[in-house]
């Protein structure tokens, strides 16, 4: 397993000098001028020189690549164009919440969509299989914006159910306050979650749904299963017990790309519901054209998915040994 683990931080490190070196050319190719985004349309060439100057935007490329790069080997990401502030602290700030959205979203998808997909199989070729692959079918189908204007005008709009925008306190600072025995920061956090977590979830809900539900149709027919129905094990126990763990093996990875997904689809989502995440902060950076931003906010998604997929890997290997071989 130690070896496993090393393999696979291995294979990190490539992938993300790969992300540090195309994230730079990319923002090199956008065009537009930030000076002159940064100090107006209306600034004279002199000024534009002179921002440029400082900010090193006139340095050849390869100088620029290179200072960012010993930027990176000290811990510095360099300082945002029009926030005046660290790139990493910018970061940082923003970060947590869009965890908090991702985590809740695939929490979603999990919850609705695994044991959905069990009791599909379970139930295969009855109403309840056929009601499990519609689900399946409308989830794939429907997006996530149209789904997410739905919410916010059923729940929030018309039945005045769930707030329509903003974050409320953070969950673990509200977690906190809950052993405190407060229970209002927990109750208001998580009813500002609620929309845009389900919105998230549901599409990964439909896509773990069918992988649940075709891997167990092919594990339910494996002999050790008839084995164990042959020796008066419940039907249950069979389903919940020896069958889903084998058919979790290609789940887990399925989950795992979901999560990356999630989190480079917090943008729009961010965006409909006030969530200030980093979504919102890469509109920002983008439209400004906000190089060092830009470039950091690559490097921390592509740190987030790596980190992301290794421990999708891991689990895989837990659960499966023979990955561990490969």
């Amino acid at each position: 397993m130690i070896g496993f683990v090393a393999k696979r931080i291995a294979q990190f490190i490539p992938m993300l000098a790969g992300v540090v070196v195309v994230a730079f050319l990319l923002v090199q190719l956008v065009p537009g001028d930030p000076a002159r985004a940064l100090i107006g349309q209306s600034a004279t060439p002199e000024q534009i020189a002179a921002v440029r100057q400082a900010l090193g935007l006139d340095n050849p490329p390869w100088v620029q690549f290179y200072n960012y790069v010993v930027g990176l080997f000290h811990g510095d990401l360099g300082q945002s164009y029009f926030q005046k502030q660290g790139v990493f602290e910018l970061i940082m700030i923003r970060l947590p919440a869009t965890l908090e959205l991702a985590f809740g979203a695939i929490v979603v998808s999990i919850v609705i969509g695994l044991p959905l997909g069990v009791v599909a199989a379970w139930f295969r070729g009855t109403w309840i299989d056929a009601a499990a692959l519609v689900f399946s079918q409308l989830g794939v189908a429907l997006t996530v914006f149209w789904l997410a204007i739905v919410f916010m005008y059923v729940f929030a709009v018309q039945l005045n159910w769930l707030p329509a925008i903003g974050r409320g306190t953070p969950l673990l600072e509200a977690f906190g306050l809950l052993l405190t025995g407060n229970p209002q920061p927990l109750l208001k956090s998580l009813s500002h979650l609620i929309m845009p977590a389900v919105a998230m979830g549901l599409q990964g809900a439909a896509m773990i749904c069918r992988m649940v539900r075709a891997s167990m149709l092919e594990v339910l027919d494996q002999p050790y299963v008839r084995t164990a129905r042959a020796k008066g094990v419940s039907e249950r126990r069979v389903v919940w017990h020896h069958a889903l763990r084998n058919a979790l093996v290609p789940t887990v990875t399925i989950v795992g790309l979901q999560f990356g997904g999630l989190l480079s689809g917090a943008v729009l989502v961010e965006g409909i519901f006030g969530w200030p995440g980093l979504g919102q902060l890469t509109v920002a950076a983008i439209s400004q054209r906000d190089f060092p931003l830009v470039q950091g906010l690559a490097l921390c998604f592509a740190v987030l998915f790596g980190l992301i997929t290794l421990v999708t890997d891991l689990i895989h290997g837990a659960i499966d040994p023979r990955v561990r071989d490969e």
